[in-house]
């Protein structure tokens, strides 16, 4: 029943991963270690700690690869630091103070407001957004993925344990 409950959650995790400042891989993980401390601690079992150094570093594989393929995509578009940073502070409170879905709006339409204040045209800040929503795209196949070898080297670790 218990690994029925921690699957439960890595899935709503993993769909999670939609949303792209959701922390759904950081989440999986910090599950992932609690399922093992209790293992470990309560039910005196054993744990694959092989697995669980390659789930750990599957999660930050993740996390670095969300964050650099945005940056990369938006400066190769020659997006400024200040538009990046200020819009992915936008989202962030967006985020915190409203909801995750609403980020998802407010992120691209900051990046739109600072590239369109900056080249005083909106057609050609647009590239930036254009960039980052095409970036997102990618990061959100890429994280489903690395967050389907997470579980599934969960799931082998708790099979080897059972």
């Amino acid at each position: 029943m218990i690994n029925f409950l921690f699957l439960l959650l890595f899935l709503i995790c993993l769909f999670g991963l939609v949303i792209p400042i959701f922390p759904g891989l950081q989440l999986m993980w910090g599950g992932m270690l609690i399922r093992l401390i209790l293992e470990v601690v309560f039910l005196k079992g054993q744990f694959n700690w092989v697995l669980f150094t390659i789930i750990t570093i599957l999660m930050v594989i993740g996390t670095v690869v969300d964050n650099v393929i945005l940056t990369i995509k938006l400066r190769k578009a020659e997006t400024p630091w200040f538009s990046i940073l200020g819009s992915y502070l936008v989202g962030f409170i967006s985020g915190v103070f409203l909801t995750p879905l609403i980020a998802l709006i407010t992120t691209p339409l900051a990046l739109l407001m600072f590239e369109t204040i900056r080249l005083k045209e909106i057609k050609t800040a647009m590239v930036s957004v254009r960039e980052w929503l095409f970036s997102v795209g990618w990061i959100f196949v890429i994280r489903f993925g690395i967050g389907i070898l997470m579980i599934s080297a969960w799931g082998i670790a708790i099979l080897i344990v059972n």
